[in-house]
């Protein structure tokens, strides 16, 4: 047997392929359908790359593509996913082009699968990476239909937050043993900020901080608070606290700068103009044009028609023939200028109706052309009632946290600095509703009642110390019994490694949108007994040896092998690898020296005084 050798990665992959491109093909002659194909092509692999992804292979009307290859990041999934969105986009442009020109309707499906593939980057085809996943994403291609997209089961558990989905009937694939789950693709979600229900915990000096300065942008003072952090620490969560206490007197307006749109200028610009104007990344074009024109006509009175076409490119839309020839002359540098000139003035105007707040959130993702938009603005809360609060991770190699430096140095009366490190252990335990010292009924309630951002994980393993937990409990399901705090419950096979991983990130993404607590129950089987005196009297040794035929190990192993991921030679390689690793620990340990006798109570009791 062949070695498989490369890398082993987790990637999303793209099957786009044109319809009908056999009767496409006959209607215009060979040479112009490979102009056609040729030129669909292009466009579904510029937004393959716009997004990050990578075109590993084009194959006549049809285009293979991976996200997570050569370069990883944390959000592949949803890169392939808006990128799906963009071609279908795109093509819907072009289409109607071809379709004036030739009579031809011109459409495409595309699949998306998520999960292992082996790539090897020394090879002259580095991306061809056979196995189920690139198969399962041809396959569900096909599923999708005229302008459809369709994801399967491991890619919806990654973006469901992100997409409005809408599951298929279960489908049979060539190659499988069982029926597939997919997903329908219908659009991106708008998200709406959502105000904290919880206390903020931990938080108090920060909040003060931030506190000081709202105080001040109600009377007039402009602020620049920057705040940093590493991922998940509670930036976003702070600055929620604020916009809960000050929305009756702040006017807040929010842009997220995202890791897939790095190459998308001024991207948390335009998101934030959007809240302003409350359209969303899917309203059509033409109502936005109204929109930004009406508003600023009201806005800016006589001045709307000169600052339209410069607020019009920031929000992205496509300028007509009598806006775009107002700006045509102006060469990169003047049109920059005048569009970060126009841009203060709109946040002045803005700010004499009432103070105003502009958040911008994970502006270590933010691209040149914005960072040096905000740099810009900095000098306008000198002026007028304006804060800025910059989000941002506290790496120094960002852009960002140079903006955070020029603003201290610039305007130091005007700066607020916070960088937020993990919470003290009392704290974190306030926080956690007693997880880590009360009972399990206590934190349950307690997480329910204040709605706290606790994933529960119970590794059921059927027996508590000698006592099968049937014998020992009515209701032997846990899951039911943290169900009945009112809170969402899910019980996982723990002997399946891809199960639970699928049911931990959905857990996970669900705590992280702000939805509560959730209980996980992961059914798996203690092998091995209570403890080296436990006789095992209470057991049947028949169930020990069928429950080892379903362990992970073995199951994971012969899936692994099955797929062509693992070979015997490497499997039996790996395996005496960690054999070896554990017996150089017990060797370890027994040449190690006994501790003294007199030291086993060391630390463990004190001696009262008899005095």
């Amino acid at each position: 047997m062949a070695v498989m050798t490369g890398e082993r990665r987790v990637v999303s992959v793209l099957f786009a392929d044109i319809v009908n491109s056999t009767g496409i093909g006959e209607r215009l002659g060979p040479e112009r359908s490979k102009f056609l194909f040729d030129e669909v092509a292009r466009l579904m692999g510029a937004q393959v790359e716009r997004y990050g992804g990578t075109v590993a292979q084009q194959i006549g009307d049809e285009v293979y593509a991976v996200f997570g290859a050569p370069l990883s990041h944390e959000d592949d999934s949803e890169r392939a996913v808006r990128a799906a969105l963009a071609i279908q986009r795109a093509l819907g442009q072009y289409s109607e082009e071809v379709e004036a020109a030739y009579g031809v309707e011109l459409s495409a499906r595309v699949g998306i699968n998520t999960g292992p593939v082996v790539i090897n980057m020394e090879s002259d085809d580095p991306y061809n990476a056979l196995g189920d996943t690139v198969n399962v994403a041809s396959r569900i291609q096909e599923l999708a239909g005229p302008g459809g997209i369709v994801v399967g089961q491991e890619t919806h558990l990654q973006v469901e937050s992100c997409f409005e989905l809408e599951e298929l009937p279960e489908q049979e694939l060539r190659g499988k043993s069982g029926p597939v789950r997919t997903y329908r693709v219908l659009g991106a979600l708008e998200h709406a900020p959502l105000l904290p229900t919880r206390p903020l915990v931990g938080r108090d000096f920060e909040l003060t901080v931030v506190e000081r300065a709202m105080d001040g942008l109600v009377e007039g003072r402009g602020a620049i608070v920057s705040i940093m952090g590493e991922a998940g620490i509670g930036k976003t969560r702070l600055v929620a606290e604020v916009q809960k206490d000050y929305r009756d007197r702040v006017r807040f307006l929010e842009g997220r700068a995202v890791s897939y749109a790095q190459t998308f200028p001024y991207w948390p610009v335009r998101e934030l103009l959007r809240e302003w104007l409350e359209v969303g990344a899917s309203t059509p074009e033409a109502r936005v044009r109204l929109e930004l024109k009406a508003i600023l006509a009201d806005t800016m009175g006589d001045q709307a028609a000169d600052a339209y076409p410069f607020l019009a490119g920031l929000v992205g839309l496509t300028l007509e023939p009598d806006a775009a020839a107002r700006i045509r002359d102006l060469n990169r540098e003047s049109l920059q200028h005048q569009t970060f000139e126009v841009f203060a003035d709109l946040v002045s105007r803005l700010a004499e109706e009432r103070p105003l707040c502009l958040v911008f959130e994970d502006l270590h993702w933010a691209d040149e052309s914005t960072l040096g938009l905000l740099e810009s603005l900095l000098g306008v809360t000198e002026e007028a009632s304006v804060a800025l609060f910059l989000l941002y991770r506290t790496e120094r190699e960002h852009g960002s946290w140079h903006l955070g430096e020029r603003s201290r140095q610039r305007y130091p009366h005007r700066y607020r600095e916070i960088e937020l490190r993990p919470l003290p252990l009392d704290a974190s335990r306030a926080l956690a509703g007693a997880v880590a010292e009360g009972d399990f009924h206590e934190s349950m309630n307690l997480a329910a009642l204040w709605r706290l951002p606790v994933l529960f994980c119970c590794e059921n393993n059927l027996y508590a110390m000698g006592t099968a937990l049937e014998r020992s409990e009515s209701q032997t399901d846990l899951c039911i019994k943290a169900a009945s705090y009112g809170r969402p419950a899910m019980k996982v096979d723990g002997q399946d490694i891809v199960a639970v991983l699928d049911a931990t990130r959905r857990a996970q993404a669900q705590v992280r949108e702000g939805e509560g607590p959730l209980f996980v129950e992961y059914q798996t089987y203690r092998f091995r007994a209570h403890s080296m005196f436990d006789p095992e009297l209470y057991r049947d040794k028949r169930e020990v040896e069928a429950w080892k035929t379903r362990g992970p190990l073995h199951t994971y192993t012969a899936r692994l092998k099955a797929q062509g991921m693992l070979t015997e030679e490497q499997f039996l390689a790996l395996d005496a690898r960690v054999n070896g690793e554990v017996q150089a620990a017990v060797d370890y340990a027994e040449r190690g020296t006994w501790e003294p006798v007199e030291d086993l109570a060391l630390d463990v009791h004190t001696v009262e005084s008899k005095s």
